[in-house]
């Protein structure tokens, strides 16, 4: 038994040796992640139950700002693979992404609760514009930085091990946002919010300054023509590979946001019984051991990709989601409330195995794209992944929104009625349940392989040595 483990371990060891660019790549992808995980945890929480805010009516004033944004997540992309500068074609995006999430988070929660109910709905609708708008010109060109640093098959499992080991940081710390909260010594629930956001300015700044060093271009670029933005969006759509990837990480990430936007409401009303404090703390309990055991085992990852490579790790990390949606049905009682924690940990390798993968599937969807069209389009496909990200978590927020109004929810009441306790239960696991299935369904059919992925990159290799520019081919 020892003897097979020992070239598992040998190639996990690998993975620990961390090239310093790779390093510094790695922190950057903390920013979006940061932003993400305060809107999650705080975002309803607050807006339902401290300003006193219809969730349907929430769900939709961050949901229109999303979708507004998501229209300019192509021209994003577009312009970032067009840009031609002294500091690069990604580094300016990234700089000023980086600013447009510090600033536009700290200042969404400064309206006062005594406002009217449209002025708070058109404030938090124009902070929520600013903020997706900025999160796309730093997520797009960060991305594509990242689908660029590497050509190496094995090598992409490996950068993005590394990059989503940073991402599960901010998990340690956004699910005790609202607990912390909550806390007397910042005089309320409102002070303490902006105290936190603006705590995150600085700590968004120094991550976010990783990928503007040590960090370049490397891919030999062919000689391109001149780049057509609706061509361009017409023809990534139709790679078959990508359209398999979008789908698999809707699926996920509807389940997952639907769940985890009901989490506090299912602990706090039907585990707790109303108490806010203690239904905070079981969800950021829920969260953090997700991240923590995440952390520890997820250096393996890239000694399972060579062994099973990057389908099998779709298909491992959809078989633990189903496992996960399972467990976590039977292990949320009030009898043992912190049985849910384990429950939640199947979670973990679903999240990491599955977002590694897709991840380090991209830059080989790019290098297919390269192979048929000639172009290297890093920014417009990142760019269709963010626009697809925005309307993950928009959709989420909204039918989580819905469902908790649907449940028969009352913000003002301490207690709910066993009838909505029930609804919300129904209405927070079947839908992760049945997203659950359909990314298993998906991860088996995933069609490109290693072998064709490496043959691709045979022809590209051959063709930029004979300083051909890459054609179409069927």
């Amino acid at each position: 038994m020892l003897a097979r483990l020992k070239p598992f371990l040998g190639s996990a060891r690998q993975t620990l040796r961390l090239d310093p660019g790779m390093l510094l790549l790695g922190l950057g992808s903390t920013t979006p992640w940061i932003v993400m995980g305060c809107l999650n945890t705080l975002l309803l929480p607050v807006l339902t139950t401290c300003y006193r805010l219809d969730a349907a009516v929430v769900a939709w004033a961050v949901t229109l700002p999303r979708i507004l944004g998501m229209i300019l997540d192509p021209l994003i992309g577009h312009f970032s693979d067009k840009t031609r500068s002294k500091w690069g074609r990604r580094k300016p995006y990234i700089a000023t992404g980086a600013i447009g999430c510090a600033l536009s988070l700290s200042l969404m929660w400064w309206i006062s609760p005594a406002a009217g109910g449209a002025a708070k709905i058109a404030y938090f609708a124009f902070t929520n514009l600013v903020l997706w708008i900025s999160f796309s010109v730093y997520y797009i060109p960060y991305g594509a930085l990242c689908y660029e640093f590497t050509e190496d098959y094995h090598e992409r499992i490996k950068l993005m091990t590394i990059n989503s080991w940073f991402c599960l940081l901010p998990g340690l710390a956004s699910g005790w946002l609202y607990w912390l909260a909550l806390k007397p010594v910042f005089g309320g629930e409102l002070n303490g919010v902006r105290a936190i956001t603006l705590a995150m300015v600085p700590i968004i700044l120094v991550f976010s300054a990783g990928p503007l060093f040590r960090t370049k271009e490397r891919i030999v670029r062919p000689t391109q023509t001149r780049m057509n933005l609706w061509k361009g969006l017409c023809e990534t759509m139709h790679n078959r590979p990508f359209l398999y990837v979008l789908l698999i990480r809707a699926s996920n990430a509807l389940g997952v946001w639907i769940f985890n936007g009901m989490l506090f409401y299912i602990n706090t009303y039907c585990v707790f019984g109303g108490d806010k404090s203690q239904g905070a703390a079981l969800t950021a309990g829920s969260v953090t051991g997700v991240s923590l055991l995440s952390m520890i085992v997820m250096p393996l990852t890239p000694a399972l990709g060579h062994r099973i490579g990057k389908r099998g790790l779709l298909i491992a990390g959809a078989a633990c989601g189903v496992l996960g949606a399972i467990a976590v049905i039977f292990l949320t009682q009030s009898s043992y409330p912190w049985a849910q924690v384990a429950a939640v940990a199947l979670l973990a390798p679903m999240g990491f195995l599955q977002g590694i993968a897709i991840s380090a599937i991209m830059p080989d969807i790019c290098d297919l794209d390269e192979h048929r069209h000639g172009t290297r389009r890093e920014g417009l496909f990142n760019a269709i992944v963010a626009a697809l990200t925005k309307a993950e978590v928009a959709v989420a927020v909204l039918v989580a929104g819905s469902l908790i109004n649907a449940s028969g929810f009352l913000p003002a009441a301490g207690a709910q009625s066993p009838g909505t306790q029930l609804y919300l239960r129904i209405f927070g696991f079947g839908p992760f349940m049945i997203c659950s299935l359909f990314s298993l369904y998906l991860a088996t059919r995933f069609p490109l392989t290693e072998s064709t992925t490496k043959l691709i990159q045979s022809e590209l290799a051959t063709r930029r040595a004979a300083g051909e520019s890459p054609h179409c081919t069927p």
